[in-house]
């Protein structure tokens, strides 16, 4: 049995299909009649052990990504509502300061086509004026996505609500993808892009 055999895979099925059919689930929810509540009931099953799934997951990456960021800074996970948000995220601060510089996060997520990718961002002070100000000062520096989802959201489905943020990386997700490899490649791109950013959050923070 190879090494690959054994790794866990990053989408199960029930993940998979909760990632791809998450919006028809909104609308489902909206149905009155009796037949529709029935097909929810049998959903919600799968949803829910899809949440299980994603929790497992998203912990293992935030824990990699943790000890990644061990030299300079940390993130102080909340770990709450991990299976129904599909994600986490936590205040950032420099390894030995107590103010919060910006929060970070790590989230399953699909794109408008439902293809399920994962994605990692932070959400720096001053909502979208600071989202703006990374976008333009990481930009010579970065080379990989600044995204700001509300600023284009037929690309971001379902990130109208959320509170504007800089998503500095997403990684579609396949059925060769394993928990180990992303969990490594996702910390090691944390740690980059923050090494980068932080004198830009931490002058939004404090300017």
């Amino acid at each position: 049995m190879t090494r690959r055999a054994l790794a866990i895979p990053i989408l199960t099925p029930e993940l998979r299909f909760a990632l791809k059919h998450w919006q028809e689930m909104d609308q489902l929810s909206e149905g009155k009649k009796s037949e529709y509540k029935e097909v929810r009931k049998q959903v919600d099953q799968i949803f829910k052990r899809a949440g299980a799934d994603a929790k497992v997951r998203i912990m293992r990456i935030a824990e990699c990504i943790s000890y990644e960021l061990n030299e300079k800074t940390r993130v102080a996970w909340t770990d709450r509502n991990v299976e129904s948000e599909w994600g986490n995220w936590g205040p950032l601060r420099k390894r030995r300061g107590k103010s919060v510089v910006a929060s970070a996060g790590v989230y399953f997520d699909s794109d408008k086509r439902g293809i399920p990718r994962v994605i990692l961002n932070v959400w720096p002070k001053r909502g979208m004026s600071g989202c703006r100000l990374i976008q333009e000062e990481c930009r010579g520096q970065w080379h990989g996505q600044l995204s700001v989802p509300q600023e284009n959201l037929e690309d971001w489905p379902g990130w109208e609500d959320d509170f504007p943020s800089v998503v500095y990386h997403s990684e579609t997700l396949t059925s060769r993808s394993t928990l180990p490899e992303m969990a490594s490649h996702a910390s090691k791109i944390a740690r980059r892009f923050l090494r980068v950013a932080m004198p830009y959050l931490q002058k939004l923070a404090t300017g």
